[in-house]
């Protein structure tokens, strides 16, 4: 995507224009912007990003155009989703078939509790990427983490019409019918896939076994998964979730404690999901003192402070 300097400059809230900076304090000044936003001070995430957008004199190269991206998340976040539509709209009259401004405006639209236009923004998002998944699942969420259950589930539904071109089609569309509750067609499509070779399939094949109460099925689904993915920490902590989602608390133990036992994990996810799990199947001496083990680490997490006092009363 090509954008105009016009469209630089229309992003920059300081006045004037510096001449003769270099693109090493354009990058620095990016860095410190995302630093921020990553922090949570999203007002000096956008001071930066327009700081690094004075120092591009007009440049439209893929860095600006991050910048610019950046500029609109930290305006949404920071409670001013208007001035981010506004920025969406401009790259818009540049390639209006951009599915990912479309939708990164729907969520601006969204924050700015404009529902219907919102829905209006992720269509045109979904219209300009046929057969786009893991963007129905984005809208999905979107929508049921604005309390629109209706809307989100219309997103799913739709997708039910794509086209099924692989064994992972037929996971994905396995996985929305989970996710709309109609267990028959979501068995249908992942025992399709299962035997296709989806190796994802195994997984949300299990979960609608954890769910409908059939432990052992379950069980057995889930360890062929791990079988598969003993060395992989992001799936087995995918893995190490469904359990305890669904309820399986012993096997997310073990799951759970293997990970800690792997590189490459990210320990505090890790940790917490075992205290939930030892919290789930009742063992609340062992869940305070890995509480205790947590904060440690951790001492500022406030929720794991006051989980701790609720675990030391249940002991």
């Amino acid at each position: 995507m090509i954008l105009t300097g016009a469209l630089i400059i229309s992003t920059i809230s300081l006045s004037g224009c510096s001449i003769g900076k270099d693109r090493e304090q354009e990058e620095a000044y990016r860095s410190e912007g995302i630093a921020a936003f990553k922090a949570g001070d999203y007002q000096t995430a956008i001071e930066k990003f327009d700081l690094a957008l004075e120092e591009s004199k007009g440049d439209t190269s893929e860095l600006e155009t991050d910048i610019i991206y950046y500029k609109a998340k930290a305006l949404v976040e920071n409670g001013d989703p208007e001035s981010a539509i506004g920025i969406y709209d401009e790259i818009l009259e540049e390639d209006p078939s951009d599915s990912n401004v479309w939708y990164l405006r729907g969520c601006a639209s969204l924050a700015a509790g404009l529902i219907e236009q919102a829905d209006t923004d992720y269509a045109r998002a979904v219209q300009n990427a046929p057969n786009d998944y893991e963007l129905t699942f984005a809208v999905y969420q979107a929508f049921k983490d604005a309390e629109q259950p209706e809307k989100a589930n219309a997103a799913l539904e739709q997708a039910l019409a794509f086209e099924e071109e692989s064994e992972e089609d037929l996971c994905r569309k396995g996985y929305i019918c989970y996710l709309l509750d109609d267990t028959q067609q979501a068995n249908s499509y992942l025992n399709q896939a299962i035997e296709e070779g989806s190796d994802q399939a195994v997984l949300y094949q299990g979960m609608i076994y954890a769910q409908t109460g059939q432990r052992e099925e379950a069980v057995t689904m889930f360890d062929r998964y791990a079988e598969e993915h003993a060395d992989d920490p992001d799936e087995m902590l995918d893995l190490a979730a469904a359990a305890e989602g669904g309820g399986l608390y012993e096997e997310a133990i073990r799951y759970y404690s293997a990970l800690r036992e792997m590189e490459d994990v990210d320990g505090q996810a890790v940790l917490k999901g075992l205290i939930a799990s030892y919290e789930g199947s009742g063992d609340y001496e062992t869940a305070y003192t890995l509480l205790e083990e947590y904060l440690q680490s951790w001492p500022d997490d406030e929720s794991a402070q006051k989980e701790l006092t609720f675990v030391q009363t249940r002991r």
